[in-house]
């Protein structure tokens, strides 16, 4: 019986509380071939994180990205659901209104 090799996961601190975080609380949310969205809850405070995972077989690197989010894992099912992808009328609409809002 062959067993698949899993080469362990290294998380980091929570950068609110400075625990641990543990691997057993990732959740994998969406991927394609290159890219994870995953989530992860620090079992401490509570906290959430989104991050996302790359691997570029051709350039043999893995490069993560991460933010500090309520939102929940059960959350990013719901929003991705219901939400049109981002345009460029998008980008700029959004660009306008902060330009406007700093001049208030």
């Amino acid at each position: 019986m062959a067993h698949k090799t899993r080469k362990k996961m290294f998380l980091g601190s929570c950068p609110i509380c400075k625990k641990r975080l543990q691997e057993r609380s990732v959740r994998v949310i969406d991927k394609d071939e290159d890219v994870a969205l995953c989530c992860v809850r620090c079992s401490f405070c509570l906290s959430s994180f989104l991050f996302t995972v790359s691997s570029k077989r051709e350039q043999e690197t893995i490069t993560a990205v991460g933010v500090l989010t309520d939102i929940q894992e059960e959350d990013v099912d719901m929003v991705k659901k219901h939400s049109a992808p981002v345009n460029s009328d998008d980008v700029l609409a959004i660009h306008l209104y902060l330009e406007s809002y700093d001049k208030a």
